[in-house]
């Protein structure tokens, strides 16, 4: 007896399905740019003295780029062998995302520069966790012909 093996390509998608699918990657994004441009630098000056305050900066994210390198990946990887009843990657996204705002509240309330650190490396974990089961998600959810998709120009004239 022979097994065959047959492929079903999801559905297509309309433009309302791709900007859902987006949003969750627009959020991962855009939380970055307060917290590094502002959150960080400003609760290291308040908690470093002066001449240790460039370096508390760099240890910080240091130490954060280690994790959003490597978690992606494995995550991603994790992921593509994870069986639930809501699915490989959705419980990844949401418990990243949960936890990730509980990194959140330890880094807005840091009250010592080990407190920011965890915080921060609690953001980066778990963002970068769910990002990276986000990314296989994507590739689950679109077809590949429509995963370079782009409105298409009108030509005037």
């Amino acid at each position: 007896m022979t097994t065959a093996v047959v492929s079903v390509a999801p559905p297509r998608m309309g433009n309302l399905r791709h900007i859902a699918l987006a949003t969750f990657w627009f959020g991962l994004n855009f939380h970055w740019i307060p917290i590094l441009a502002v959150l960080v630098p400003y609760q290291v000056i308040h908690l470093l003295p002066r001449d240790q305050q460039g370096s508390g900066i760099a240890v910080v994210t240091g130490a954060g780029a280690v994790f959003a390198v490597l978690l992606p990946p494995l995550v991603g990887a994790y992921s593509d062998r994870l069986s639930t009843p809501w699915g490989r990657r959705r419980p990844i996204m949401v418990l990243g995302t949960v936890v990730n705002a509980v990194g959140l509240l330890i880094l807005m309330t840091a009250s010592s520069f080990g407190a920011l650190l965890l915080g921060y490396l609690v953001i980066q974990m778990l963002n970068n966790a769910a990002g990276g089961a986000f990314n296989g998600e994507v590739t689950d959810l679109v077809r590949p012909a429509e995963l370079e998709k782009a409105p298409r120009r009108r030509r005037s004239g």
